[in-house]
């Protein structure tokens, strides 16, 4: 949960570290955030019953708070399913549900680090314009998935010129067909629906609503 958080991204990147050794890890500052974080954490990472004794040993002790933040998607994944035998829909699989899980382990790793709201955004802000362009530009369908992006190339694959045009489609959806070739017996061609309306989350409003939260939960 630590190091999957901002705030020691920032910490690697402050001390202009390229690779996580022994020797660098060891001096990172070990504490306690909610045990919230480490139930995100798990849900982020144990996508298959491989990871099933892992979660059988630590999402029983966990407190699996309900999401700091709303969305048609998070009414169907995440704490909700809080059990303590993994199953297939314990683990985040949409997109906007895991970008909601990782801002979340954001703040919860800085508070029990200390740092104030204004710190965390300021991170974000000076430390990852990269991080901040992708936010600023990655669009989400009703059901979690990101429908245009012109960075991580998730999504339709067209022209932001048309995407401005088609993004305000107020309900219906946008199609496109795609080819799976990744099993033994493709390519498989399959048609991908976005449902509308599509919406742009802005970071750092999710930050502060999740803080607020997380304040009067911890």
């Amino acid at each position: 949960a630590l190091w999957n958080s901002l705030p020691y991204d920032f910490i690697a990147k402050s001390c202009q570290v390229s690779h996580m050794h022994k020797a660098f890890t060891s001096q990172l500052p070990l504490v306690n955030p909610s045990t919230t974080a480490l139930h995100r954490t798990l849900q982020l990472n144990c996508l298959t019953s491989h990871n099933a004794p892992l979660w059988s040993e630590l999402a029983p002790n966990c407190v699996a708070l309900p999401w700091a933040g709303s969305h048609l998607c998070l009414d169907a994944e995440g704490p909700q399913w809080a059990t303590t035998q993994w199953q297939r829909q314990c683990a985040l699989r949409s997109d906007y549900a895991r970008r909601q899980a990782l801002l979340e382990i954001d703040v919860l790793v800085a508070m029990a680090l200390d740092l104030s709201l204004d710190e965390l955004i300021q991170i974000y802000r000076l430390v990852f314009p990269v991080m901040r362009n992708y936010e600023e530009n990655t669009w989400y369908d009703q059901q979690g998935r990101i429908v245009w992006s012109p960075i991580t190339g998730k999504g339709l694959k067209m022209p932001r010129r048309e995407w401005e045009r088609q993004r305000a489609l107020p309900q219906g959806c946008l199609a496109e067909d795609v080819e799976d070739n990744f099993l033994p017996d493709g390519p498989h061609l399959r048609t991908i629906e976005y449902q509308a309306p599509f919406t742009r989350p802005d970071r750092e409003q999710d930050y502060r609503q999740a803080w607020t939260y997380f304040q009067n939960k911890i």
